[in-house]
């Protein structure tokens, strides 16, 4: 436990990383008659929001303001979810999530449970 307490601050900012990585790795994949086509956050446009968000968070987990990450952090989570609940609805069955949104869900998890680790002082 104390590699995480001491380097907190570093695990936060990676999973930031995690959460901008994600927005550029394939987010959906349609297949229909043996075509099959896959997108990203960054195709559609609302992978900048979570590029504005991680950053934003990332920013404020270096400036030791981890309460006031969670604020982003959330709104990524909900962006998230429903993302992956558009695809799953639009979808028809033919769009499958792909592994980009669980990715995103890595690096938000790590990046909110930064926020609630004790230092020792």
């Amino acid at each position: 436990m104390d590699f995480v307490k001491k380097n907190k601050k570093w695990i936060g900012i990676a999973g930031c990383a995690l959460v901008i990585i994600g927005c550029f790795l394939p987010f959906a994949k349609a297949s229909l008659l043996g075509i099959s086509q896959s997108a990203s956050l960054m195709d559609g446009g609302d992978g900048w929001f979570f590029l504005v968000a991680a950053a934003v968070a990332g920013v404020l987990i270096l400036l030791n303001k981890y309460k006031f990450s969670l604020i982003p952090l959330a709104i990524g989570v909900i962006l998230n979810i429903y993302e992956i609940s558009h695809v799953s609805s639009e979808g028809m069955g033919i769009v499958k999530v792909s592994f980009a949104p669980y990715l995103i869900f890595i690096g938000l998890a790590m990046s909110i449970a930064v926020a609630f680790i004790k230092e020792d002082k």
